[in-house]
């Protein structure tokens, strides 16, 4: 819960024109939890270097509009959208966290909004 509060509110990330890491999580997901865990000193980095970082609860209904266009059907479920929220790339499931670390470097090399 700790990364969910640190990261950058969704109607934040979707209107300041910089990337965006979108994770769909349940509180009740041991791999969400793992996932967490592990991705939580990226998350900071990669905040403080111009990337959103959003954590969507599958649990709350405000965010079933969400998580049902991205397909979400596996948790937890990333989603990497450049400045325009054009797709770059998708993971989901237990990810080898150097994976998650390429995916935020491709998107602060590219193009902003």
């Amino acid at each position: 819960e700790a990364m969910a509060e640190a990261g950058t509110p969704f109607e934040e990330a979707i209107h300041n024109g910089r990337p965006i890491v979108m994770e769909f999580y349940r509180p009740s997901c041991e791999q969400c939890r793992e996932m967490s865990r592990a991705l939580y000193p990226l998350e900071q980095r990669a905040q403080g270097e111009g990337v959103n970082w959003v954590m969507l609860n599958t649990d709350d209904p405000r965010w079933a509009p969400v998580w049902q266009y991205y397909g979400v059907d596996e948790l937890p479920h990333f989603e990497f959208l450049d400045g325009a929220h054009a797709e770059m790339a998708r993971g989901y499931g237990l990810l080898d966290p150097a994976a998650v670390e390429r995916e935020v470097a491709a998107l602060r090399t590219a193009p902003a909004l």
